[in-house]
């Protein structure tokens, strides 16, 4: 294994659950390096969302997944013109996916966000508020396993039908 890959698999594990940005933090204190691609261990997406979101992001400031949803337990996303201007309000039905590229600059204001938590979005409200560029890439259908009982509900269909 290479030194990144390395550092990556003797990562330290938050201590505590003190917010999505405290858990990058973790990850680069164990020598991450951006720009990342950040997701969320209980959200399954679509094939080829991920690598997409990729190339897609390349060379901007942050990028997040954004997916058509009228469920309330969801953040709403405001979308102009392919670029996230507000998180946390919204009249679509575009809500955040627990999906973010992240480069040097953003990941540097980790540091500086207050909380606990520390979350990602306000990361990202900041740099919007900064002018910076945050790219909406739509997601394909996800799928949140959050709860026993989403993998319940979630896990027999796909199993019936050949894990397709």
């Amino acid at each position: 294994m290479d030194e990144h890959a390395d550092a990556l698999v003797a990562r330290p594990r938050q201590p505590e659950p003190l917010g999505s940005a405290d858990a990058v933090r973790c990850a680069l204190e164990a020598g991450a390096r951006p720009p990342l691609l950040v997701l969320a261990a209980d959200t399954v997406f679509a094939s080829g969302d991920l690598s997409r979101v990729a190339q897609l992001a390349e060379g901007t400031p942050a990028a997040l997944g954004v997916r058509p949803s009228a469920d309330p337990e969801k953040t709403l996303v405001t979308v102009l013109s392919g670029l996230v201007t507000a998180i946390g309000e919204g009249e679509e039905e575009l809500r955040a996916a627990p999906l973010w590229v992240l480069d040097e600059e953003i990941v540097a204001s980790l540091a500086d966000l207050p909380g606990p938590p520390f979350e990602l979005a306000d990361a990202v409200r900041e740099a919007i508020s900064a002018g910076k560029e945050i790219l909406a890439v739509e997601l394909g259908p996800t799928r949140d396993l959050t709860r026993p009982e989403d993998v319940m509900t979630h896990n027999f269909p796909y199993l019936s039908k050949g894990g397709k």
